[in-house]
């Protein structure tokens, strides 16, 4: 099986205020081989940026946060879903133990994100 292309990103603010990254994905510099990062602190640059693509409104005037929080999935199907293609998922998970989630397709430009900071960190861990 390939997993190339299987690719999962978190960020997590600590109880310090500290920002951490964590990553499981095939990046280009890495000869498209498989790295795990966990938990590396990530600089206050790279958090700014962050927000800086999250403050972007889409072409229906929402931003991805609002548009996760507005989205409504099937609440009515009670069975098990298995998936046989890929899927994506945004989640946010807030202080209180509340969470918003999207099945939805990827923005471009958070993937990019992602990758580039997982290509910039991937070398601190190891």
């Amino acid at each position: 099986m390939c997993y190339t292309s299987c690719y999962i990103f978190s960020l997590d603010k600590q109880e310090d205020q500290v920002w951490v990254f964590s990553a499981q994905c095939a990046i280009q510099s890495n000869d498209f081989t498989r790295i795990e990062i966990d938990n590396c602190c990530v600089e206050d640059s790279d958090i700014k940026a962050l927000f800086e693509i999250l403050k972007k409104k889409n072409d229906k005037g929402k931003t991805l946060l609002e548009f996760v929080r507005d989205y409504k999935s099937c609440k009515k199907c009670k069975f098990i879903k298995i998936y046989d293609e890929t899927t994506y998922c945004y989640s946010f998970s807030y202080s209180d133990s509340t969470y918003d989630s999207a099945s939805v397709e990827p923005d471009k430009e958070i993937i990019q994100f992602f990758y580039k900071l997982a290509d910039k960190y991937h070398n601190k861990v190891e």
